[in-house]
């Protein structure tokens, strides 16, 4: 049975449906940036937002790390496999 959340996340439009590495490595990208901008982004939701939003973001990120981590996993086991072929 499929995860409905990993459907979901193909629906991006940039989504790269290949097998290959850099397919992977772009599917990456779209899970990694996002943190890079929220990190940019938190200091002034400090001071602009309340902690309830502040809460709300932390709780988002927290479910993007879990999914990134998946993804990771993924991919050492991508590789490990190539390099057990050789």
């Amino acid at each position: 049975m499929a995860n409905p959340a990993k459907e979901e996340i193909k629906k991006h439009t940039w989504w790269n449906q290949g097998k290959g590495w850099k397919n992977i490595l772009n599917n990456l990208r779209l899970f990694i940036q996002p943190l890079c901008y929220f990190n940019l982004l938190k200091p002034w939701l400090v001071v602009v937002f309340s902690p309830q939003t502040i809460r709300l973001f932390c709780r988002l990120f927290s479910l993007l790390n879990k999914l990134i981590n998946s993804l990771l996993e993924k991919v050492f086991r991508l590789f490990g496999n190539c390099y057990a072929n050789n």
